[in-house]
């Protein structure tokens, strides 16, 4: 328990703001070029790979400040210190001393997608961290055999996955999103932040990572799926997202230029209008994980002063029509369904506890304002 309680207190200063956090991965280029794009689509915490090997190591720090972002400071303890240098733990601790009080500063990443093995080591970078500073610490897991016992290790979990690995559409697991972050997000320590990161790729660089057959038709996710991730995750009360990664969007090939364009940008916007029309949406009124595995849906509902509203992404491949039945504790059972941002005009109807919706589309994605 007083572990628990632990991590609690440590994650206030996480907490306190009402922002719902939007990052970026790899942001490498330090510059008002850079951040002028991020803070256009409604980026608001940036993250690098190699900013702790810079002088000065504040250099991301400085710039998310000027632009009013906060960072996720990777101390890159995962393979650029490795545990047979005697002074790896010197070194950690000196980076930390030196960035810990910079007003930029929202949390250090302690771990990046940890083997079962590195786990005691896990343990004792996020101790080291805390010695030194209030600032939370993520760990990053990945989908990996016991994935589940990473848990309760830093302040903050965070959890990587990207089903678009050169599929044609609508062929991408999807389904995964639910299957990983909807599991995790509901095994988070009570009162502590979930935050996924989805998909800004096109595995270029990563041919390694997918299936011989598909390295020639590798891709984007295109709208449809990047609102379907998004959307879905926020579903869980996740308390942010964030996107792997700047560097691997290709900003200067035209197939990357039309993902941020096309894709990314309209997602993200619609995410940043949605989460400030309807606040603290970590905080959901109606939600259940079996509910959303029995249907083939990722569903949630808000009640707030400034209206209410569901959010409904459609777990398929297949066009379907959809009847469910809101049996969970919280969720409306009369409305009039209003689309919301950039959510299709279909027949949709929720009476007498029945949400049914009209030809759903392959990974479609609604949100409604409830009236």
């Amino acid at each position: 328990m007083l572990k628990y309680l632990s991590l609690i207190i440590c994650t206030i200063t996480l907490l306190q703001a009402d922002e719902f956090y939007i990052g970026m991965y790899a942001v490498e280029r330090q510059n008002d070029k850079t951040y002028t794009i991020l803070k256009d689509i409604g980026i608001n915490y940036v993250h690098s790979y190699s900013a702790y090997n810079k002088a000065p190591h504040t250099e991301i720090l400085d710039m998310a400040s000027k632009y009013d972002m906060k960072v996720l400071y990777d101390i890159r303890s995962r393979n650029r210190l490795p545990t047979e240098d005697p002074e790896w733990k010197n070194k950690l601790e000196t980076l930390v001393k030196t960035v810990k009080d910079h007003p930029a500063l929202g949390m250090w990443v302690a771990y990046s997608e940890p083997a079962a093995e590195d786990m005691p080591r896990v343990r004792e970078i996020v101790e080291m961290i805390k010695s030194h500073s209030t600032i939370p610490s993520a760990l990053i897991i990945h989908w990996r055999a016991n994935w589940e016992k990473t848990r309760d290790y830093a302040d903050v979990w965070m959890a990587d996955h990207y089903p678009v690995r050169g599929q044609a559409f609508p062929e991408a697991p999807l389904e995964n999103i639910s299957r990983f972050f909807g599991k995790a997000a509901r095994m988070r320590v009570p009162g502590t932040p979930f935050i996924p990161i989805l998909q800004a790729c096109d595995f270029s660089c990563f041919p390694k990572n997918v299936l011989e057959e598909n390295r020639k038709t590798l891709r984007y996710p295109n709208h449809t799926e990047s609102r379907y991730m998004a959307l879905s995750v926020i579903t869980y009360g996740s308390r942010g997202i964030f996107y792997f990664a700047l560097s691997h969007c290709h900003l200067d090939r035209p197939q990357g230029k039309a993902f941020f364009k096309d894709s990314l940008a309209p997602t993200l916007k619609e995410v940043k209008a949605f989460t400030g029309q309807v606040q603290n949406t970590w905080e959901v009124t109606a939600y259940c994980y079996d509910f959303n595995m029995r249907h083939g849906v990722n569903f949630a509902y808000w009640a707030r002063p400034n209206g209410n509203f569901i959010i409904l992404t459609h777990e398929s491949r297949q066009t379907r029509d959809l009847e469910l039945p809101l049996k969970i504790p919280g969720a409306p059972q009369n409305g009039i369904l209003i689309p919301w941002g950039s959510t299709a005009e279909k027949a949709a109807t929720l009476q007498d506890g029945i949400l049914t919706v009209k030809d759903a589309a392959p990974w479609e994605s609604f949100i409604w304002q409830v009236k």
